[in-house]
């Protein structure tokens, strides 16, 4: 299984879990400072090489839902509002 450290590391510098808005708690992502990570790039790398095949089911889940998190958010990063 494919560490996940370099995208824990990109969440851990970059999500602030304590952020609220109008009054709501909710996690804050700084999409700035994602793209300009280091760990994002070589993660979303990690993900292009990585053999599924001998995932157990759990494993199989964690991996695609880490990917799909990382690849929406590289889809936001890329195509940011104006």
């Amino acid at each position: 299984f494919p560490s996940m450290s370099l995208w824990t590391n990109v969440l851990s510098d970059c999500v602030n879990p304590n952020g609220s808005l109008a009054g709501f708690s909710l996690a804050v992502v700084n999409y700035t400072c994602i793209s300009d990570h280091p760990d994002f790039e070589p993660f979303l790398n990690v993900l292009q090489v990585s053999n599924t095949s001998n995932f157990d089911e759990n494993e199989t889940y964690a991996f695609w839902i880490n990917a799909y998190n990382a690849l929406a958010v590289k889809t936001i990063v890329n195509n940011p509002c104006q």
